[in-house]
């Protein structure tokens, strides 16, 4: 299950078959274009030897990850929130 989350579009849902990749059932505007740097996240941590604490910048878009963004966000509460901009402030 994929949660896509898109205050332009609303929420919408995907569920797709792992072997096929075949949608088996949908909800919302799931054709709207959507970041796919979600799915990535994961596979980054687990090859990581070290995460780091990173500091959100207010009022950017790419933090913009939830309604309670913490002061300093470690690697858990980044997959939690899918919050892009942790992990590109971490890639720099």
């Amino acid at each position: 299950l994929m949660l896509l989350d898109q205050a332009e579009s609303g929420s919408a849902w995907l569920i797709l078959s792992r072997h096929s990749g075949e949608v088996l059932a949908s909800s919302g505007d799931v054709s709207a274009p959507r970041p796919f740097g979600s799915t990535l996240k994961p596979f980054l941590l687990a090859g990581a030897a070290t995460t780091p604490t990173v500091a959100p910048r207010v009022g950017d878009q790419e933090w913009a990850c939830g309604d309670v963004v913490p002061a300093a966000m470690r690697a858990p509460e980044a997959v939690l929130l899918s919050c892009n901009g942790y992990f590109l402030d971490w890639a720099e």
